[in-house]
């Protein structure tokens, strides 16, 4: 069974951008007062015994928890229990209208595991999934706890570094890409047999300087905005790959050279 305890409290957080944003409504407060107008609503109905509307009352309150918690699970990846990629787009805008609230600037990271395809190839999905858990380990460990990591899809993660220029960002990056480099992958091949394997990262990064209406502190921040950082972000990406893998490319140098 996956565990669902979100990485640097991601959930939490989310829930308060959530409130930040104006839209929270799941509170236990808000259950309560269901609960009580459930229990008027029986009474109402000449249902006036005591253990009964107990039960009912009970039953309402597992069942209306149980639906928030699964609306907060379909947020989540069941493989690395990060945020998935709905997450990303639906708290991803709130994130940068936060940081943009504050004056700061943002930094996205795209990061896709080198390679991936001839893991799963040569040692099975299961060691490809194992892989995939301990690159999770080692993004986490190099990133702060302000800031949010997200399974994008497959082998490919976004990272959001809150209050970074794009020059923080290739700092964090390359303390992401090092971590990985000096970790042995430990591979579940359902053999009796420990195998280790190196494994490298490939990075694109851009910041939210990038973003047209960034420096306008009345320009609302759409759902575009996400898509537009990764866009970029992906070109990059693709030029590490192409440079050989186990890099990091920033938009920025992307664009110039296709100025040239």
């Amino acid at each position: 069974m996956p565990n669902f305890e979100m990485p640097n409290n991601i959930m939490e957080r989310m829930d308060k951008l959530q409130e930040a944003d104006g839209k929270y409504e799941d509170s236990i407060h808000d259950l309560a007062q269901h609960e009580n107008e459930f229990r008027d609503k029986l009474a109402s109905y000449g249902i006036n015994d005591k253990t009964a509307i107990d039960k009912a009352a009970d039953l309402f309150s597992t069942e209306t928890l149980e639906k928030m918690e699964a609306e907060k699970e379909k947020y989540i990846d069941f493989l690395t229990g990060l945020g998935n990629k709905q997450a990303l787009m639906e708290y991803g805008p709130k994130l940068l209208s936060q940081e943009k609230r504050q004056h700061n600037s943002c930094s996205l990271l795209v990061i896709d595991l080198d390679h991936f395809k001839e893991i799963n190839d040569s040692y099975g999905h299961e060691a490809g999934d194992a892989a995939l858990r301990q690159i999770t380990q080692a993004i986490r460990q190099s990133i702060r706890q302000s800031d949010f990591c997200f399974r994008y899809g497959g082998d490919e993660f976004v990272i959001l570094i809150t209050d970074t220029d794009i020059h923080q960002a290739k700092i964090v990056a390359d303390k992401i890409r090092q971590t990985v480099e000096q970790t042995k992958i430990l591979l579940d091949n359902q053999t009796d047999d420990n195998v280790t394997i190196d494994a490298t990262v490939s990075i694109g990064c851009i910041d939210t300087k990038s973003l047209p209406d960034w420096s306008e502190d009345k320009a609302p921040i759409t759902d575009n905005a996400i898509h537009n950082l990764i866009h970029m972000a992906d070109q990059a990406l693709y030029k590490s790959k192409n440079n050989g893998r186990n890099q990091i490319v920033n938009y920025y140098d992307v664009a110039d050279d296709s100025n040239q």
